[in-house]
C-alpha cells in the first residue's frame, strides 16, 4: 500500500497491520471468534435471569434489591458514568481524528479504558479481518446497537405482560399494560444511543477522509499524478468509479441519518412532549421515562444534553472532514 501497511495474504492466511507494533499480525479465527463471544453473551444472560428469577421470589431479597437501588441513585453514579464515558470517548479520538503523534505509553495506560468508546467491534476482531472490508465494518457498527435496542424490546415487553398476568390481568387493561411497557423500555434506548452514537459516528464520516499521495507519472508528462485513498483502510481508492468507495459512502450515509441526526432527534422527540412537566417539576410516566436525559439539569435547561451530544459527535464525528495539519 502507500505506506506500507497492507498486508500481504498469499500464503492463505489473514492478516491485520497493528500500529502499536508496526507489524503484519495473523486475525484471529471467526470461529473462535463467534464461539467466545456466543458463550459470553449467553453465560451473562443466563446469570441475570437466574440473579432475576431468585430475588423476584425471595421478598427479602427483592427488598434489599430495591433499598440497594435507593442508595445507588443517591450517590449520582449515572451523571458521573455519563461524564467519564463522553470524556473517555474524546481523549481516545484525538490520535486518529486529529491525528496527533502520541508516545506508547498514552495507547499502554488508555487499554484499561478501552471499554468507555464502546467500540465493540475492535473487541471482537479488527476491522481489517472482517471478510466484507471496511463496507461491512460500517454496517456492523450501524446495525448492531439498532439490534440491541429491538432485541431489548421483547423482553421487556415480557417481563411487564408476566407482572400484569400474575396479578390476575384486572389492575390494569392490555393497552394500558402496552403503553407502559413501552415508558419502560425507552430509558434503555436512550442509554445505548447515547453509549455508541459517538463511536459510530466517528466511523461513519471516515468515507469523506482520506490522504493523497503522488504516483509515477509516464516519462515526459507534464501533469502530476496523484491518488486518493481512506485514511481507514489503504485498499480503497477514493474515486466515484470505484465501486467500492461509492457502496461504502452511500451506505455511510444511510446511518449518518440514523445516528448523527437521529438520535439528537429521538431525544428533542422524547423530551419536547414533556417540557412542561419537567418545568413544573411534575412526576409523571414520561418525565420519569426520560430521566436519563434532563435528571442532573436544572429544569429549565433540560434540553442541555442535546447540546453535549452535538458537542461529542462534532468533535469526534464531524472532525474526522477536517484536513490533517490544519486543526
Amino acid at each position: 500500500g502507500p505506506l506500507c501497511q497492507l498486508c500481504n495474504t498469499s500464503d492463505g492466511e489473514t492478516r491485520f497491520f497493528n500500529e502499536q507494533q508496526a507489524r503484519c499480525t495473523v486475525c484471529p479465527k471467526a470461529r473462535e471468534v463467534v464461539t467466545y463471544v456466543a458463550l459470553g453473551v449467553s453465560g451473562l444472560v443466563i446469570i441475570i435471569l437466574s440473579i432475576s428469577a431468585v430475588v423476584v421470589r425471595n421478598k427479602n431479597l427483592l427488598a434489599g434489591f430495591q433499598s440497594f437501588r435507593l442508595k445507588w441513585a443517591s450517590f449520582a453514579f449515572v451523571p458521573k458514568a455519563k461524564i467519564l464515558i463522553a470524556v473517555f470517548q474524546m481523549i481516545f479520538a484525538i490520535p486518529s481524528v486529529y491525528d496527533v503523534q502520541l508516545p506508547p505509553e498514552y495507547y499502554e495506560w488508555m487499554e484499561v479504558f478501552a471499554f468507555a468508546t464502546f467500540e465493540w467491534d475492535q473487541f471482537v476482531v479488527p476491522g481489517s479481518c472482517l471478510p466484507g472490508g471496511f463496507r461491512f465494518r460500517v454496517l456492523l457498527r450501524g446495525l448492531v446497537p439498532l439490534l440491541l435496542m429491538l432485541a431489548i424490546l421483547p423482553i421487556n415487553m415480557s417481563v411487564v405482560f408476566f407482572n400484569w398476568c400474575r396479578k390476575g390481568c384486572r389492575d390494569k387493561s392490555c393497552f394500558d399494560t402496552l403503553w407502559n411497557g413501552l415508558f419502560q423500555t425507552l430509558p434503555y434506548f436512550l442509554f445505548i444511543a447515547f453509549c455508541f452514537v459517538a463511536s459510530v459516528s466517528s466511523g461513519l464520516f471516515q468515507p469523506w477522509s482520506y490522504d493523497s499521495f503522488d504516483v509515477e507519472t509516464p516519462e515526459g508528462s507534464l501533469e502530476a499524478t496523484q491518488l486518493s485513498y481512506l485514511r481507514v483502510d489503504y485498499q480503497i481508492v477514493v474515486d466515484n468509479d470505484n465501486e467500492m468507495y461509492t457502496s461504502v459512502r452511500e451506505l455511510s450515509l444511510l446511518f449518518i441519518f440514523i445516528w448523527p441526526i437521529g438520535v439528537p432527534l429521538l431525544y428533542l422527540l422524547v423530551l419536547w412532549p414533556n417540557r412542561y412537566d419537567i418545568l413544573q417539576r411534575h412526576s409523571t410516566a414520561g418525565v420519569r421515562a426520560t430521566a436519563f436525559l434532563h435528571r442532573e439539569y436544572e429544569p429549565q435547561f433540560f434540553y442541555w444534553e442535546l447540546l453535549e451530544m452535538a458537542r461529542r459527535v462534532v468533535l469526534v464525528g464531524v472532525m474526522v472532514l477536517v484536513m490533517r495539519g490544519s486543526v
